[in-house]
């Protein structure tokens, strides 16, 4: 069986049901099946926890679907923005009074905008670019965008949905936004990895709680956590209190795990 997850909000809450989520994931592989995270996150930030917790996985997904990775860094398949959509997607208006812009590209992250440098609550130090500059880039997998509440990212995501539907697809949670290539989600991320492995057909759980892991909770038949939003959970077919709770019930649906806690 294989496990997707979504990183923020859902595997990772307060720290000590992130702990309990963390300690499942190292059971679920000890029966010998799969687990990835999918996120909205670029490789280097996901990094970050993989590193400070030993998050265990076999599989990364990032930046909504658009880069699928192996363990050493190395990008299995990629899709990125089209430049003319790039250039397009700073004219805007809803772009222009943005606070924070970043641009997420295969020669790392970079900052085409910054007036709050604190990034999930974390300072993120990344270099500045100018327009100019990220155009000459070969290529730009996501804008990760910045608002001042989260009236103004839905209103900013359906802006750039409405204006530039064709080229670029905008999700927003809370006060921020993530901009990726028209058709990319993360749903069609598992897909292509489970494609590219080989491994389609077999059972796999998806678990998410923001506006970006609807379609794939939609079309895998997956499942939020009880503080998911409400779209997560209208598209969900079964609600968990977490990880944890996810794990203990798979593993016992498929008798492999009778007792959980043990």
């Amino acid at each position: 069986m294989i496990l997707a997850s979504d990183y923020d909000g859902t595997l990772h809450v307060d720290e000590e049901q992130t702990l309990r989520n963390l300690e499942a994931v190292k059971k679920w592989r000890e029966k010998g099946h799969q687990f990835g995270l999918i996120t909205g996150r670029s490789y280097e930030m996901a990094l970050l926890p993989i590193h400070e917790y030993h998050l265990p996985l076999d599989f990364l997904i990032c930046n909504n679907g658009a880069t699928i990775y192996r363990l050493d860094g190395t990008v299995i398949e990629h899709s990125p923005m089209n430049k003319n959509a790039v250039k397009e997607f700073f004219k805007l208006p809803a772009v222009d009074d943005l606070p924070r812009i970043f641009a997420i590209s295969s020669q790392g992250t970079f900052t085409v905008r910054m007036k709050d440098p604190k990034i999930f609550g974390i300072q993120l130090k990344a270099p500045h670019i100018s327009l100019e500059e990220l155009l000459q880039m070969e290529t730009v997998w996501q804008f990760s965008l910045g608002c001042a509440d989260e009236e103004s990212a839905a209103a900013c995501a359906e802006e750039i949905n409405q204006q530039m539907g064709e080229e670029l697809t905008a999700y927003y949670n809370q006060k921020s936004i993530d901009v990726v290539r028209a058709g990319i989600s993360k749903s069609v991320g598992i897909s292509r990895y489970l494609e590219l492995e080989g491994r389609k057909g077999e059972p796999l759980f998806v678990v998410g709680d923001g506006g970006n892991d609807v379609d794939m909770i939609r079309d895998f038949n997956g499942y939020t956590i009880t503080r998911g939003c409400e779209a997560a959970k209208q598209a969900a077919s079964g609600i968990f209190d977490s990880v944890e709770a996810l794990i203990c019930h798979a593993l016992k649906k498929e008798s492999l795990y009778n007792q959980c806690g043990q």
